[in-house]
């Protein structure tokens, strides 16, 4: 489950995603896109994404 994705500040066409394997294991994957626009544009679908996710979770607590 991917709990967090940002651009980074430093070197904007990177950006990183980190997921939930298990119970608290946490993963941190890096990515570099051909340019700026790309990265925040992949974000920004990774986090449309993860809305219905983030959503159910605020209701259940």
């Amino acid at each position: 489950m991917i709990v967090g994705c940002k651009v980074s500040r430093r070197h904007p066409k990177t950006f990183r995603v980190i997921i939930i394997r298990e119970k608290d294991d946490t993963k941190r994957y890096d990515f570099e896109a051909q340019s700026t626009v790309d990265a925040a544009e992949i974000v920004e679908e990774i986090r449309k994404g993860m809305e219905p996710y983030d959503q159910q979770h605020q209701m259940m607590a």
